[in-house]
């Protein structure tokens, strides 16, 4: 009975926004809990870099175990977490310093070390260009390609 009232009280886009809020704080303190100080997060555009840094450092990190780092399992080493900060519960299996991907952190602001990638951003559209040619396996124009990414930002048209 007490729910159908709040129902009938608060709009719909308020819930809405306090269950956001609620999810965003559970999140926040999941990160919190489960971060190290010995932790490096890797941020970067899409295509400026990220895999073969996290591959060079996967293959650095595990130079004295006996797994193979290769760039189809660099992922198991080198984690992505793409806007899922709190993802990093998942691996308290790895040996300090953890690193870690993310092309969209959540919670920057209580990373304790960052490694900022930098491209050129012409090289990255070019990159982009020819990956979205063969993953997406459409045959579009350069020019056509930069006006979608002018229009609709990179990350909108890739994954939106």
């Amino acid at each position: 009975m007490t729910k159908n009232i709040i129902r009938a009280l608060i709009p719909k886009s308020v819930r809405k926004g306090i269950r956001s809020k609620q999810k965003r704080i559970k999140a926040r303190n999941e990160f919190q809990s489960a971060l190290r100080q010995t932790d490096v997060y890797l941020v970067g555009h899409p295509k400026s870099g990220n895999t073969w840094l996290a591959y060079m450092l996967g293959i650095i990190l595990n130079a004295e175990k006996d797994d193979e780092v290769t760039l189809s399992s660099v992922s198991q080493f080198v984690p992505n977490i793409h806007n899922h900060d709190e993802k990093i519960a998942q691996f308290n299996h790895l040996a300090a310093p953890r690193v870690f991907r993310n092309e969209s952190p959540v919670f920057a602001d209580l990373y304790p070390k960052t490694i900022y990638i930098v491209r050129d951003p012409r090289a990255v559209l070019l990159s982009y260009y020819h990956h979205s040619q063969h993953a997406k396996q459409q045959q579009r124009t350069l020019e056509a390609f930069i006006d979608e990414m002018l229009t609709y930002g990179c990350i909108k048209s890739w994954e939106p």
